[in-house]
């Protein structure tokens, strides 16, 4: 959990974004993270807003997954880890009967837990998808362990 607090924001989400500012926040977070002196006075960022910069299209996108290996690797957790949320998520759906003793109590739980959940995601997602995503699976995590 401690990473959702020090996970730093790819430059490039800030810059599709036009969050010039940030993005040169997460530059001098990252050369620090690697003992390297940047000078972001003297760099400018320019074109920021260039439309074909953020289109890229699906064969560069699956040529660029058989090449990385990272990127590769962090697709399949991804993927993993969508579909056990998933499974979980529909057998507590289609389950409440075995777990609560009155079935309309069981769906106002769920629905009273959807709702919070709705409520939590919007403001989170205004701190990045990364951090987004590593909270949302802990919660998840943590809620089906509680459950």
């Amino acid at each position: 959990t401690l990473q959702v607090f020090i996970c730093i924001e790819s430059p490039k989400f800030y810059l599709i974004n036009n969050d010039v500012t940030a993005a040169k926040q997460a530059f001098q977070a990252l050369a620090n993270l690697n003992n390297m002196d940047l000078d972001l006075e003297n760099i400018e960022i320019s074109d920021v807003g260039k439309a074909k910069d953020r289109e890229q299209s699906t064969k560069q996108q699956l040529i660029d997954l058989v090449r990385y290996p990272s990127l590769r690797l962090e697709t399949i957790i991804l993927m993993l880890l969508w579909m056990f949320v998933a499974m979980f998520y529909y057998g507590f759906n289609f389950g409440w009967g075995a777990i609560v003793p009155d079935m309309y109590l069981g769906y106002i739980m769920a629905a009273v837990g959807e709702l919070i959940a709705y409520v939590l995601a919007v403001p989170l997602m205004l701190v990045g998808r990364r951090r987004a995503m590593i909270v949302m699976f802990i919660g998840a995590a943590m809620s089906y362990l509680v459950a």
